[in-house]
């Protein structure tokens, strides 16, 4: 296996090296987390669907828009997103109510 770094400024050369990545024989993409995967996710993960390009994404957002492969943790679960705590009330609650919870399950 051989890493290939392919940094990407711009959204316009988005296509250009996933198309130039899927010509190539057996290979794949591993999106590392950033601002910019995370804003233009749907297009990432369109674009190597379409090339038929294996990727594998470090969340799970990315599979549930039809990626391939997350390894990396549900943030659902660690930050419970449905229910936001108000700032003014956390100094009175205790360490164990903190939205905040360590992993037990994973999905494959």
């Amino acid at each position: 296996m051989e890493a290939i770094r392919a940094p990407i400024q711009d959204t316009s050369e988005l296509e250009s090296i996933i198309a130039a990545q899927a010509r190539e024989p057996n290979s794949g993409v591993f999106v590392l987390p950033d601002a910019f995967t995370f804003a233009y996710r749907v297009e990432i993960v369109s674009l190597a669907v379409r090339y038929r390009l294996p990727a594998v994404y470090a969340f799970r957002f990315f599979t549930e828009l039809g990626g391939l492969l997350s390894y990396g943790n549900d943030l659902n679960k660690i930050f419970d997103v449905q229910r936001p705590m108000p700032i003014a009330s956390s100094r009175a609650r205790s360490r164990a109510s903190f939205p905040f919870r360590p992993q037990s399950s994973w999905s494959w």
